[in-house]
C-alpha cells in the first residue's frame, strides 16, 4: 500500500513538472509538497491544515497553487506540518504548525510565509518533522523546534 501511495504521488509529481514551469528544487512534507521554479516563484500542493502551503488558508490543493507574489525563492524545506525557507537576499521564513516552537507567534498555525528576525544572512535550510536548521553564509548551523531525543 505505501509502494502504490509513494508511486501514485511521484506520477502526480512527473506530470506536473512535465508542463513549461519546470521545478528546479523540490521539497516533500507530510502528504504535501512544494517546489521552486526557475523563475524563483514557490508553488505548493497537498494537505493543508495548518497552512503548510502558504496559501493564507486550509484549503487541501490537489494542484500546484503559488504562494504568495515572490520571485526570489532560493531555498525551500518541508517537515511534517511546517516549512522553512530562505530568499536570495539572504532572509529567513517559515510557516505552517506554530506549536512546537519553530518561530513566535500567537496562533496554531501560520498561513503564510513570516520572516524570521532581520538577518540576511541564510544560505540554506533542512527541516525534520519536528524541527529546522538553517545555515548562515559564515557557515554557523543554527537548530529550533522541539529537542527531546
Amino acid at each position: 500500500m505505501l509502494i502504490s501511495t509513494f508511486r501514485g504521488w511521484l506520477l502526480v509529481l512527473l506530470g506536473l513538472l512535465a508542463g513549461s514551469a519546470q521545478a528546479q528544487r523540490l521539497a516533500a512534507g507530510y502528504n504535501y509538497s512544494l517546489s521552486i521554479h526557475a523563475d524563483g516563484t514557490l508553488w505548493a500542493w497537498g494537505l493543508n491544515n495548518y497552512g503548510q502551503l502558504g496559501t493564507g488558508d486550509l484549503t487541501y490543493r490537489t494542484t500546484p497553487v503559488q504562494v504568495g507574489t515572490a520571485t526570489n525563492w532560493q531555498s525551500v524545506a518541508a517537515g511534517e506540518t511546517h516549512v522553512v525557507a530562505t530568499r536570495t537576499d539572504g532572509t529567513l521564513w517559515t510557516w505552517g504548525n506554530t506549536n512546537y516552537d519553530y518561530f513566535s507567534s500567537p496562533s496554531a498555525s501560520q498561513k503564510t510565509p513570516v520572516q524570521l528576525g532581520t538577518a540576511a544572512v541564510w544560505q540554506s535550510v533542512a527541516a525534520g518533522s519536528y524541527f529546522s536548521l538553517a545555515i548562515r553564509t559564515d557557515g554557523a548551523l543554527c537548530a529550533w523546534g522541539v529537542n527531546s531525543n
